[in-house]
């Protein structure tokens, strides 16, 4: 998908719609609503911190915890990130 303002995706006017958290919460809305329930996330550069932000969150979520289930990201690959 195209992140916000890149590509064929909208340019909001408001600088602050640019945030890690606004870009990991439109990951949760892609899954959510193409229904993926399970998948392997890879993210390159940029998107290798929203890819470790977004595992983050899970992590952190107790929720997670208590599925379960087999279903969520499987598997993470980080490539050419940024690692500070």
């Amino acid at each position: 998908f195209d992140q916000l303002g890149c590509g064929n995706s909208s340019i909001p006017n408001d600088i602050n719609a640019y945030s890690i958290e606004k870009a990991v919460d439109d990951l949760e809305v892609i899954l959510k609503n193409l229904r993926i329930r399970r998948f392997h996330l890879y993210g390159h550069s940029y998107v290798g911190i929203l890819a470790f932000e977004y595992i983050k969150r899970i992590a952190e979520c107790k929720a997670y915890y208590e599925n379960e289930d087999s279903n969520g990201c499987l598997s993470v690959v980080l490539s050419s990130s940024p690692f500070s």
